[in-house]
């Protein structure tokens, strides 16, 4: 039986188009929090990208169980005040 960790941090990433640059902040953020020693979760929140970002972050989830995606059908932006 897998025993449950609770999780310490959640880092809650927001992505539109960030093909270029998603898994160079995974690899980053990773490094951060593994040094750290705590329990972990990466959120990606995929705010309607059209590049290639939804396959990347799909990528990137498959080969860990600390990242979980959130994917938005279409581009909400930033609210407006």
């Amino acid at each position: 039986m897998k025993v449950q960790t609770r999780i310490r941090f959640s880092i809650v990433v927001p992505i539109f188009n960030e093909e270029g640059s998603a898994k160079r902040l995974y690899i980053g953020l990773t490094q951060v929090m593994r040094a750290l020693g705590q329990p972990y979760e990466i959120v990606f929140v995929d705010d309607g990208s059209t590049d290639c970002s939804p396959a990347i972050l799909g990528d990137i989830q498959e080969a860990d169980s600390c990242v979980r995606i959130v994917t938005l059908r279409r581009n909400l932006g930033k609210p407006r005040h």
